[in-house]
């Protein structure tokens, strides 16, 4: 594997790091976030010694080149343990001591890090140290932390000796919490979160510390902090220090302090006992040991089945595959459109747009000539390659899918048909059993009504007559009053039937007359239930609209007024008479593919062509859909929304530490084959639980673990993975922030991603489809205004300039202040 140019390390004052009491100084507070970030980009950092305190590493350095010039070239030594009276004087220095003091302070750097970026959280510095065996040591008791004196690389892997020739060229990753090494030659490649090796220790002196991370702390961190992958490169002519700060045997290491701070925590990182932990990497360095023994001319495959076993298994060997070498880590495309820099790094998609913009590398942090650019025609190859493959794998595993799926309605039309030519009237029976355990419709369009309501209808609607004037899912009628005129949707339970049924052809003239107009698509509340709505009667839904212009493109009488086709393609559809209609027909092929990706959004397939569209296939592969690659990289709207959310609105967020599906789309296994190829989903974070809809196949098929607040745990959610508890804040990495916003539902949660300034908010609140101003759906909400109102105040102390709601438009701010002044505008409209 070739070695990358190395990147500015951060350097950190040791004095700035270390421990005192009282409030933490602006030095320490940019020291702590200084290192942590470097942790982050480059899994490692630097730390710079006092005058005093370089020299006494240079004197351990020198005294170990010194001791080791006719002696085997390695030195273990561990706080407590006896030390014969014969012992060379370098194993009496205080060396250890002082160095296992730098790695204790450095050990705290990221807890309290985590305790400032959460807002004075309850993870401290301190939080790690009752995992520590010597604060203080006890009596008679060694030390599991261990300083390695060696003047031969090969020795440095584990403290055991060397294979040569193999072991320096593996990446080798450290059991305990930090490591800190120090010598008097660079030697030390280390591997970054993207898979490149890069020279560490090259710019540093014996005055300098390397500081990497372990296992260890991976682990009591939940994954927060990723360990450093090393090796060694250099064996000649080089003294180092190496101490390894260890948990003590005893300690028991969970991530108790991290979900205490308002992190979740997967379920893979679950407590268990230092002694255990070190047991279990044991084997696995063990395993390896036993593979390196093995025959020359088998060992690379060997080695390379074993890692591949690590991966699968989900433990902390971390090479890159062959999917994340050939694709942009922004956008998951492959790199079919490579182009090399002048520095000899490779770009394609998204992430060359940015190196572009920044006219920077972002990988050594060289300028970049536009002009010296040049196609990188062996990594396109092969990017072709091997898309070509997995679309095959993909279109042949489909196909599988399909024709098991026919076999298997076969067999069940044949098995029907035999069961009702043995028992006819059982059949109809239970097909009438069937049928009425659909959705009820017990009134016609323009028949009169009498509004008995609920607990939620307004007062002013109740008693009242009314009209139908269309029919909605789940047995909802759209309702427009007699005396007034105003319209509202009601369930079937909450009307009865009126008197004086000749009236109904004037009334329903009448209505047809008039035009409906609402300041906010209101919203039917819905459960997950185990039945689809039936339509009724569908002969007459799925006819063209008299409201829709002519042309190729039309919505039928099934539309439940969503919003979706109006903001997916504004030029073309309109609200007209309560459902959306074609109001012109598209002029451009731009408004034919936005009125085209409607038509598959629509959640109750509504809009339809005279023919079939011939280039629907092409639109089908635009899902998802990049929201503004320039201003939000990396955000996709899903598309395909589902009728059991009401046409809510699902976005795909791709990152490095894992892609989020935010709410769940309609199930296609189309839309499913073009995520996959973005990276998948790691996480499904359901905002609330009317927006669930088909989440269960969504995590069947991606693997991912789903997220939703305990508020809103129901039948339909309770087998979700992580189910929220409290008030939180909570975290998703180190870019997601989950806010709680109760009122909409009682487990109604936001999701802030912070790098991007996005708020998605699900049902929370959303852009009012007639003016710029925000709106509530109050007349759904299961919980009280003013609750609702809190939640709104609390998004003031959040900082987002981009709004993403559920339901409607999106807004982007010109400013976190003109956020602020918005949502104050919604406090102001609804308090007085």
């Amino acid at each position: 594997m070739s070695t990358f140019p190395p990147p500015p390390l951060a350097r950190v004052r040791h004095d700035d790091l270390a421990p005192f009491d009282g409030a933490p100084t602006p030095a320490y507070a940019s020291a702590i976030d200084a290192i942590a970030e470097s942790l982050t980009r480059h899994s490692a950092a630097a730390l710079e010694l006092p005058a005093a305190d370089a020299a006494i590493v240079r004197c351990g350095l020198e005294s170990a080149r010194a001791f080791f010039r006719a002696r085997p070239g390695l030195y273990v030594y561990r706080a407590g343990r006896y030390l014969p009276p014969t012992t060379d004087l370098l194993s009496q220095l205080l060396l250890c001591d002082y160095i296992r003091k730098v790695a204790y302070t450095a050990g705290i750097a990221y807890p309290e890090h985590c305790r400032i970026s959460t807002n004075g959280s309850s993870l401290l510095s301190s939080a790690f140290s009752h995992l520590l065996d010597d604060n203080p040591l006890p009596l008679n008791e060694v030390s599991a932390s261990e300083l390695l004196v060696s003047f031969s690389h090969g020795h440095l892997q584990s403290g055991e000796a060397p294979i040569a020739g193999l072991r320096s060229a593996m990446a080798q990753v450290d059991r305990g919490f930090v490591t800190l090494v120090a010598s008097d030659h660079p030697g030390i490649e280390v591997c970054n979160p993207n898979g490149h090796w890069y020279l560490a220790d090259g710019g540093s002196g014996p005055s300098d510390l390397l500081l990497l991370t372990g296992r260890a702390l991976s682990h009591v961190t939940a994954g927060l902090r990723l360990n450093s992958q090393y090796r060694t490169t250099n064996d000649e002519n080089r003294a180092s220090l190496m101490f390894r700060l260890m948990p003590h045997a005893n300690a028991i290491l969970d991530c108790s302090p991290i979900s205490a701070a308002g992190h979740c925590i997967p379920q893979i990182y679950q407590p268990i006992s230092a002694s255990q932990f070190m047991d279990d990497l044991r084997a696995e360095e063990h395993i390896v040991s036993h593979h390196l023994e093995a025959p020359s001319v088998s060992i690379h495959l060997k080695l390379h089945k074993f890692h591949h076993m690590l991966e699968s298994q989900g433990n902390f060997v971390n090479e890159p595959s062959l999917r994340s070498v050939l694709s942009d880590p922004l956008s998951g495309a492959f790199l079919e459109d490579a182009m090399v820099l002048s520095c000899g790094h490779s770009f394609g998609g998204l992430m060359l747009k940015k190196v572009l913009e920044m006219a920077r590398c972002s990988i050594c942090n060289g300028e970049v000539d536009v002009d010296s650019l040049f196609p990188n025609l062996a990594l396109r190859a092969v990017a072709t390659v091997v898309k070509m493959e997995d679309d095959r794998r993909l279109f042949h595993n489909a196909a599988l899918r399909k024709r098991r799926k026919e076999v298997t309605e076969h067999m069940d039309a044949q098995r029907r048909n035999e069961s009702s030519k043995e028992n006819s009237e059982v059949g109809l029976d239970a097909e009438n059993a069937r049928a009425f355990k659909g959705v009820q419709y017990p009134f016609m369009v323009g028949e009169r009504v009498l509004i008995m309501g609920n607990k939620r209808t307004p007062h002013k609607f109740v008693g009242k007559e009314a009209v139908i004037t269309s029919q909605c899912l789940n047995g909802w009628y759209l309702v427009k009053a007699v005396d007034s005129g105003e319209s509202i949707r009601l369930q079937y339970r909450s009307l009865k039937k009126a008197g004086e049924p000749q009236m109904q052809v004037q009334l329903m003239a009448l209505i047809l007359g008039a035009t409906t107009s609402f300041a906010a698509p209101l919203r039917p509340r819905r459960r997950v239930a185990p039945f689809r709505a039936t339509a009724s009667p569908p002969a007459l839904d799925r006819r063209r609209r008299p409201q829709n212009v002519p042309g190729e493109f039309f919505v039928d009488h099934r539309c439940i007024d969503c919003q979706t086709c109006r903001w997916m393609a504004p030029e073309v559809f309109r609200r007209v008479d309560g459902k959306a209609a074609v109001a012109a027909q598209p002029s451009s092929q731009e408004e034919r593919t936005k009125a085209l990706q409607a038509l598959l959004s629509c959640p109750t397939s509504s809009i339809h062509t005279d023919k079939p569209p011939t280039d629907i296939l092409q639109v089908q592969d635009m899902f998802p859909l990049p929201l503004d690659e320039n201003l939000l990289p990396g955000v996709y709207l899903c598309g395909y929304h589902s009728e059991h959310s009401f046409g809510a609105t699902s976005y795909l967020v791709t990152h490095p530490q894992g892609n989020i599906l935010i709410d769940s789309p309609r199930y296609t296994p189309k839309l499913a084959d073009n995520i996959e190829r973005l990276g998948g989903a790691r996480y499904m974070f359901l905002t609330h639980i009317d927006d669930v809809a088909d989440h269960r196949k969504w995590a069947e098929r991606l693997k991912c673990e789903r997220i939703i607040h305990s508020g809103d745990v129901e039948e339909g959610t309770a087998d979700v993975e992580w189910k929220l508890d409290g008030n939180g804040p909570w975290n998703i990495g180190t870019d997601f922030e989950l806010i709680h916003t109760p009122g909409h539902t009682h487990g109604s949660v936001c999701l802030h991603y912070k790098p991007l300034k996005v708020l998605f908010t699900g049902d929370h609140v959303a852009k009012s489809e007639e003016s710029d101003d925000l709106n509530l759906f109050l007349m759904y909400s299961k919980q009280s205004v003013g609750l609702q109102l809190d939640s709104i105040r609390k998004l003031l102390e959040v900082e987002f300039e981009w709004l993403l709601p559920g339901h409607g438009y999106r807004i982007k701010y010109r400013d976190v202040q003109a956020k602020n002044a918005a949502m104050e505008s919604l406090l102001a409209n609804y308090t007085r």
